[in-house]
């Protein structure tokens, strides 16, 4: 799925995507697969897996 960034926690290490649906998805840095959190700041486009956690909708496997 693609999304954009909508805001990142550098220092707590999470952050949320808005997917192309419209969702707002959780995305912690250890789901990052070929960039860092750092690099990802507010309207960059990244692609990730949806699954469904246990507070919500999350993302996995993010690249940007």
């Amino acid at each position: 799925m693609k999304g954009k960034i909508k805001n990142v926690n550098t220092e707590k290490g999470y952050g949320f995507i808005t997917g192309a649906n419209g969702v707002d998805y959780f995305f912690h840095q250890s789901e990052l697969q070929n960039c860092g959190i750092a690099d990802l700041t507010k309207g960059r486009e990244v692609e990730f897996d949806d699954e469904e956690g246990t507070k919500g909708p999350r993302a996995v496997n993010v690249s940007a």
